[in-house]
């Protein structure tokens, strides 16, 4: 991400090791705003929002990414279906969803938008990549309903030796009780080529917002998401199966494991869920992943 390298060094004082010692959140100054410029306000009721998107280049792949800000006075639930993000986002901030693709592919895209705490649902328009259509077709037929992880694009040059993505949201440690168990868990995800091999690396962590003293970072799971093209590929081809994480502290926490690289690789966006206590999702991430192409 232009510029989130830099600021990603003052995130860690350490290397990857036993021990990761985190200086400084990872959004630094994007922690309150959505980096387009392109931005359209919502103002719905007692409801405030603002929802855009960009496209950059950046380690050999193209970044496809979607934000939203909460201009209201109340915690927001936002559900992009198709870009993301999946998140609570508290007053005063923006969460961003960011999705990797290998060839850039723009396109005028629209997704159903869960919003609020009735689940209302809106149509948003937002930069797309032209794999986002099929899904667009499916929405339209079947009305706002969950949609699974978009296909990849085909690789077309040298795969990239590593892709980075960063992410923040904001989940409640139990869903009940959403306002005062708020916590923020923000991070980064790697893939690393390994020879015949690659590495998918999540480090990330979580905190308490203050004020909010009941969230609870021990009682979240993260866990990969079931239904997608990129979810059954890395249960089959990883050196971790169960693809579930209990969160082990409210310090710096990593997950990491090695992926046999598929003989005809596409770039996919595997999406990884954040549960609470109760074992509801209240929250989600995307990190790029090497699957097998369809045929």
């Amino acid at each position: 991400m232009p510029g989130y390298r830099t600021k990603f060094r003052s995130f860690f004082v350490g290397a990857f090791s036993t021990t990761i010692v985190f200086a400084a959140p990872v959004y630094g100054v994007l922690a309150d705003e959505c980096p387009s410029k392109i931005i359209k306000s919502h103002q719905l009721g007692d409801v405030a929002f603002e929802t855009s998107s960009r496209v950059y280049r950046d380690a050999n792949v193209e970044v496809y990414e979607s934000c939203v800000k909460n201009d209201g006075d109340k915690d927001l639930w936002i559900d992009w279906k198709i870009p993301g993000p999946k998140s609570y986002v508290v007053p005063g901030e923006a969460v961003p969803s960011a999705r990797t693709f290998v060839t850039r592919q723009t396109i005028d895209a629209h997704s159903c938008l869960e919003y609020g705490p009735l689940s209302q649902t809106l149509v948003d328009p937002y930069l797309g990549h032209g794999s986002d259509s099929a899904q667009m077709q499916k929405q339209e037929a079947q009305g706002c309903r969950p949609s699974p992880t978009s296909v990849g694009d085909r690789i077309l040059e040298k795969i990239p030796d590593y892709m980075d993505t960063f992410f923040k949201l904001f989940v409640p440690s139990d869903n009940e009780t959403p306002h005062e168990t708020m916590l923020k868990v923000e991070g980064k995800t790697s893939t690393l080529l390994d020879g015949e091999a690659y590495r998918q690396k999540i480090v990330y962590m979580v905190s308490r917002i203050e004020g909010r003293n009941d969230g609870d970072p021990l009682d979240l799971t993260i866990k990969l998401e079931g239904e997608s093209q990129a979810a059954a590929y890395l249960r089959t081809a990883s050196s971790f199966k169960d693809m579930s994480w209990k969160v082990p502290s409210s310090e710096a926490n990593e997950i990491s494991f090695t992926v046999a690289m598929p003989k005809n690789p596409t770039l996919e966006n595997a999406r990884y869920e954040i549960l609470d206590r109760n074992k509801i999702v209240v929250g989600s991430f995307f990190a790029p992943a090497w699957v097998e192409a369809s045929q």
